[in-house]
C-alpha cells in the first residue's frame, strides 16, 4: 500500500490484496470485525489527542511529524535520533 501513490481505500486495498494472492473475503471479514474497529477508533482518538490531522503521522523522540515526509528524511530522522535523540542533530551533538 505504501509503495502506490494516492489515496487508500476499500477497493485500493482489495486490489493489492488480490495482488499479493490473498483472499479477498477473509480481509473483508477481519476488517470488519470489531476488534479492528476498536483499534481503529483508539488510533483515532490518540491521534484527535495528539492533534494529529493528517494520515500518516509520526511521533518520534517526542515530536510529531504531519504527512509522509519522504523515505530519505524519515530515515535521516531516524539516524539522527540514534545519533543524538533528536530529529536535527546539531554541532557537538553528532558522534
Amino acid at each position: 500500500m505504501f509503495a502506490k501513490r494516492g489515496q487508500s481505500d476499500g477497493v485500493s486495498s482489495l486490489a493489492v490484496a488480490h495482488e499479493m494472492a490473498l483472499d479477498p473475503a477473509k480481509i473483508e471479514e477481519t476488517a470488519d470485525s470489531d476488534v479492528v474497529a476498536g483499534v481503529l477508533r483508539r488510533q483515532a482518538e490518540l491521534a484527535a489527542s495528539l492533534g494529529a490531522s493528517m494520515t500518516p503521522s509520526f511521533a518520534i523522540a517526542g515530536f510529531g511529524f504531519l504527512g509522509w515526509p519522504g523515505k530519505k528524511a524519515l530515515q535521516t530522522i531516524i539516524s539522527n535520533v540514534r545519533r543524538c535523540e533528536r530529529p536535527i542533530c546539531y554541532g557537538s551533538q553528532k558522534n
